[in-house]
């Protein structure tokens, strides 16, 4: 008799300690690894499963398959299931909530300001015969922020004006007062590749720096980061009322057919 009742008081305990080893398990490898897991949306996710999974299986064993405690403890442990569950099914569904543009006031990605971007060719101007051009845009949403890569694949010919772009036009003038230094992230199809970056504003001002050609970036494959101060290279802009952003080429700078693309266009402090 007395070795059943102990049989039976090990079933009885076998839940809450398998829990408790559990949630000390999952304490101990949580606090370890607190600054990865935080930091890291997706083990903070992992991580929060394996400890709801833990405490469910502990309540299910004490409600259910504890003789003893399940008589005492079952009603009081599935409420606390519930509101629990509850309360986490609350947090799981903001998972698929779309995350929000993260605020940087150091910084000022141009999609912050509303854009529209559309290609310009010599070909559909009167007078100008040459200069064609073949635009896409790619965008995602990535650790809370926008990027956006606006591709350029060009024909110019020798003889005569030619020239095409991409116009990045903001719905409104920006205030860019705040701001020191327009940022990008560019890459060249090929060496012999180009391309002029024009900033405009809403008096007519507009300047612009030619990249590519060695002084501020080499035409690479690779992607580069480039940082060009606006007022040394475009002082003539009202930088309180920004307007446009072009992306262009022409016949003057270079030939043939040629592409590049330019990503993550921003202002910096």
């Amino acid at each position: 008799m007395s070795e059943s009742n102990n049989k039976q008081s090990l079933i009885d305990w076998f839940g809450p300690i398998m829990a408790l080893l559990g949630i000390f398990t999952t304490l101990v490898t949580f606090i370890g690894e607190a600054n990865t897991i935080i930091a890291t949306p997706e083990k903070l996710r992992a991580a929060s499963m394996a400890g709801f999974f833990i405490f469910l299986m502990s309540i299910l064993w004490i409600a259910f398959k504890s003789p003893k405690l399940k008589r005492k403890l079952r009603w009081p442990s599935l409420i606390l299931l519930y509101l629990v569950t509850m309360l986490y099914a609350a947090w799981v569904g903001t998972w698929l909530c779309k995350q929000p543009l993260k605020v940087d006031s150091t910084e000022f990605p141009i999609e912050k300001g509303t854009v529209s971007a559309y290609l310009y060719q010599g070909i559909e101007e009167p007078g100008v015969d040459q200069g064609k051009g073949y635009m896409t845009v790619y965008s995602s949403l990535s650790e809370g922020g926008y990027h956006t890569a606006y591709d350029l694949y060009y024909q110019m010919g020798q003889d005569g004006e030619a020239y095409a772009g991409i116009a990045l036009q903001f719905q409104e003038p920006q205030d860019l007062t705040a701001y020191n230094y327009i940022e990008l992230t560019i890459s060249f199809g090929d060496q012999q590749s180009r391309c002029e970056l024009f900033i405009k504003d809403g008096f007519g001002g507009k300047n612009s720096v030619v990249l590519g050609d060695g002084k501020f970036v080499e035409a690479q494959r690779e992607a580069q980061t480039v940082r060009i101060p606006l007022e040394t290279y475009f002082p003539s802009i009202s930088r309180k009322l920004v307007r446009e952003i072009d992306l262009n080429v022409n016949n003057y700078l270079v030939t043939g057919d040629h592409s590049f693309r330019v990503s993550d266009i921003k202002f910096t402090k």
